[in-house]
């Protein structure tokens, strides 16, 4: 996120689904307390996503400064698009609870227990066999290229971009920081369409963005909201 950030720290986050647009800072935007911690199961998904973020983060801070990806980088990146992609399906269920009756093979006795979304991310993979990860598809060992784009773009929690053909995965696209644009697979040359337009399309609840990138709207909601701070703190 912080490649969106300006000299201040701050970025647009626009709240789909909460219909509001602000300018806030880098570190508090779009964090919400404890949203992956279980009420159930033992699996400490926080300390899961945490570990992949870190390498994910660190990953694509090198690919931004020199796009020349090591095994290891394509390894931490594939992780962090496939978490990315994971956490995006549930953006916008944060409040998430499904009462689910539980028991055991060497007992007869049945509770009935809530799970929550990180309870229910947990068993994502379960839920859903069917579905091929990044990983699964093998994109490490694919062509990765870093390609500059001429205009600023956005980002979101639908920013994993998976294009096919014939229904099979062929390109991945998913954009580092506002110009640069990370391609695994095959380049779509006959493909023309913004990906900002798109993943503002497909993104859950949050869009992020430069602040400068903000509607007029928008800064004039936050001059006025940091003007009315600045008036009761004195």
């Amino acid at each position: 996120m912080l490649p969106w950030a300006d000299k201040n720290g701050d970025i647009y986050v626009a709240d789909i689904q909460n219909e509001r647009a602000l300018i806030l800072r880098a570190s508090n935007a779009t964090i919400v307390k404890y949203a992956y911690q279980t009420a159930v199961l033992k699996h400490d998904r926080e300390a899961h996503y945490s570990q992949i973020e870190a390498r994910g983060i660190r990953a694509i801070r090198a690919a931004c400064t020199n796009p020349e990806f090591s095994q290891s980088d394509r390894r931490d990146l594939t992780d962090f698009m496939d978490m990315f992609i994971e956490r995006g399906l549930y953006a916008d269920q944060n409040d998430l609870s499904v009462s689910v009756i539980r028991g055991s093979f060497d007992s007869d006795e049945f509770e009935e227990v809530e799970f929550n979304l990180g309870d229910m991310i947990s068993l994502h993979k379960d839920l859903n066999a069917s579905d091929v990860t990044l990983r699964d598809a093998g994109i490490e060992n694919w062509n990765w290229a870093v390609v500059e784009q001429p205009h600023p773009m956005m980002t979101g929690d639908g920013a994993v971009i998976c294009i096919k053909r014939d229904e099979h995965l062929t390109t991945v696209v998913f954009p580092l920081s506002p110009f640069m644009l990370l391609v695994v697979g095959e380049v779509q040359h006959d493909l023309s369409f913004s990906v900002t337009n798109y993943i503002a399309q497909v993104s859950r609840r949050w869009i992020i963005g430069r602040p400068q990138d903000a509607p007029e709207w928008v800064h004039a909601n936050d001059k006025r909201t940091r003007t009315r701070k600045q008036r009761n703190s004195r």
